[in-house]
C-alpha cells in the first residue's frame, strides 16, 4: 500500500494543476512527427471534441492518453486515498473516450489512441504507426475508399 505524501488539500491542488494540453509525451510525439515532415493541427475542434492533434485532409485524429487519467492496462495503479472517487473518475474517462472515438469514427475519421508510456518508450515506432496511417488514409481518400481500420 502506497501512502500519499500530501494531505487532501495539497493533493487536490497538485491534481488540478495537471495540464490538459501540450503534455510532455504529446509534445515529444508532435516534435518527432514534425521533424519527419508530417503537418497537423493542434487541438482542432472536430465533432464536439478536440483531439490532441489531427491530420485534417486524411481525417486522422490522434489522442495521447495519459496512463493515470485513462487507466493504462500496463501501468495504472489505483490511488488508495479516495478510492471510490478515482474509480468513478476513471470509469467516466474511459466511457468518454469510447463515446468520442465512436462519434468521430461515425463521422468518417480514423482515431488513433496512443498511450503516454508508448510515446515515452517507443517514440519511433509510434511515430511510424501514425505516419503509415496518415499515408494510408490519404491514399484511400483520393480513391474514394474508406480508410483502413486503425
Amino acid at each position: 500500500m502506497t501512502v500519499d505524501c500530501f494531505d487532501t488539500e495539497q493533493r487536490s491542488r497538485v491534481m488540478k494543476a495537471v495540464g490538459r494540453h501540450d503534455t510532455a509525451p504529446e509534445l515529444r510525439l508532435r516534435r518527432r512527427l514534425w521533424k519527419n515532415g508530417l503537418r497537423y493541427r493542434k487541438h482542432p475542434r472536430i465533432g464536439g471534441t478536440k483531439p490532441d492533434f489531427a491530420f485534417l485532409e486524411p481525417r486522422v485524429a490522434v489522442f495521447v492518453d495519459g496512463c493515470f487519467w485513462h487507466g493504462c492496462p500496463r501501468h495504472y495503479v489505483a490511488p488508495v486515498g479516495n478510492a471510490a472517487f478515482w474509480r468513478t473518475k476513471l470509469l467516466r474517462n474511459r466511457a468518454l473516450d469510447r463515446s468520442v472515438t465512436e462519434r468521430l469514427e461515425g463521422d468518417g475519421w480514423t482515431v488513433l489512441r496512443i498511450w503516454e508510456c508508448d510515446v515515452n518508450k517507443q517514440l519511433d515506432a509510434v511515430a511510424l504507426r501514425i505516419q503509415r496511417m496518415v499515408k494510408e488514409c490519404a491514399a484511400s481518400r483520393t480513391g474514394g475508399d474508406p480508410c483502413p481500420a486503425s
